[in-house]
């Protein structure tokens, strides 16, 4: 058990390193800090699915080990639930597209948003490798 709340600290933490938020630690206080948090909608409702994604793709990978014995990194868990959230994100972007309502021109979509605010995470995980060969002898 505890390997799967090191893991989930590890997919949060990945998922969530480009936010330039400070989220605790414990569940109770992310969903306190989920439900109270003052961003942006659209920033909100992709925390929203990034919780609901960790979540479920924890609850995956614990089921995985126990059942089959096949173990993923927290890397590849994250890569997986950026893709659900993207094909999410897409969907809801169409969805309002559909509805004709009237888009103001500044209004960023969910997926841009989602490829400012979340995805590059990427490069601050280049960053970091790179800071940390440089200090090895």
């Amino acid at each position: 058990m505890n390997n799967t709340i090191e893991q989930y600290y590890a997919v949060w933490n990945l998922l969530l390193a480009r936010v330039r938020m400070a989220y605790p630690s414990t569940l109770q206080q992310i969903v306190h800090r989920l439900l109270n948090v003052t961003v942006r909608p659209r920033v909100r409702a992709i925390l929203k699915l990034v919780f609901q994604g960790v979540i479920y793709f924890i609850w995956r990978e614990r089921n995985s080990r126990l059942h089959s014995g096949v173990n993923k990194p927290a890397t590849q868990i994250v890569k997986e639930i950026q893709v659900q959230i993207r094909a999410k994100l897409l969907g809801m972007d169409k969805e309002i597209f559909l509805s004709y309502q009237v888009r103001s021109r500044t209004q960023e979509s969910f997926i841009s948003t989602w490829f400012n605010q979340f995805q590059a995470w990427k490069t601050i995980k280049r960053e970091r490798l790179s800071r940390l060969t440089k200090t090895l002898p």
